[in-house]
């Protein structure tokens, strides 16, 4: 069911922007950007678990409900790293025998949909929150021992579908009446468990929390 429904959101945004091609209020765009992403909902990661590079790209669109408010969704891929701190095995004499490193490495293809309020002199700061839907496309663990030799996993997960919300802060820059530039802080974070609570270290989570900095550029289509 979870995936019928990510298709049918996908499905949807994609009704939704070929009927608004025509609007002299839609803009559509790209946006890309760095980003670090986490695990977090249990001891074991909150103790063992830190940040790690990711990214972020997609393909936009914007409608403009007014001077101040709009609607803005997009279809992104993300990837989202993160590490575990070093594991050291101990031998028989208590001496390190084995130093272990494993990265997570997540593949995401996702759809935010957000409400949008532009402020200012120029409306050009920008605020805006919603939903997300993630479908999780592939998932390796690698592990490196002792630096040198890595041994790749590829686990399952419980659920591949993530429901969370998003919510960001940001600055436009209108260069002339079509096109128009931005940069954005944005933080995305899983409501659900990828992993059934019944598995899960004192029937714990695990759930991502990936905060971006996002750089777009927008086009508004004109009739």
């Amino acid at each position: 069911m979870k995936m019928k429904a990510f298709a049918a959101l996908f499905l949807l945004s994609g009704l939704i922007v070929s009927n608004l091609a025509s609007s002299q209020s839609l803009f559509v765009g790209i946006e890309s950007g760095p980003a670090v992403s986490k695990l977090f909902g249990n001891s074991i990661l909150k103790y063992s678990h830190v940040g790690g590079l990711s990214y972020y790209g997609g393909i936009q669109g914007q409608f403009q409900l007014n001077s101040h408010w709009s609607i803005k969704g997009a279809v992104s891929f993300e990837i989202r790293n993160s590490n575990y701190l070093n594991i050291n095995v101990l031998d028989s004499n208590g001496m390190v025998s084995q130093t272990l490193r494993s990265y997570n490495h997540m593949n995401f293809i996702s759809i935010p949909l957000m409400a949008r309020y532009e402020f200012g002199v120029s409306r050009n700061f920008f605020v805006n929150a919603g939903p997300s839907i993630s479908c999780l496309a592939t998932y390796k663990v690698k592990t490196n021992i002792n630096y040198g030799t890595q041994v790749i996993d590829q686990p399952k997960l419980d659920n591949k579908l993530e429901v969370g919300l998003c919510a960001g802060a940001g600055y436009q820059l209108n260069l002339g009446k079509s096109l128009r530039v931005s940069a954005e802080l944005r933080n995305t974070t899983g409501l659900n468990s990828l992993v059934n609570r019944d598995k899960v270290i004192h029937h714990g989570t695990v759930q991502t929390t990936t905060t971006y900095l996002l750089f777009g550029c927008q086009y508004r289509l004109a009739k």
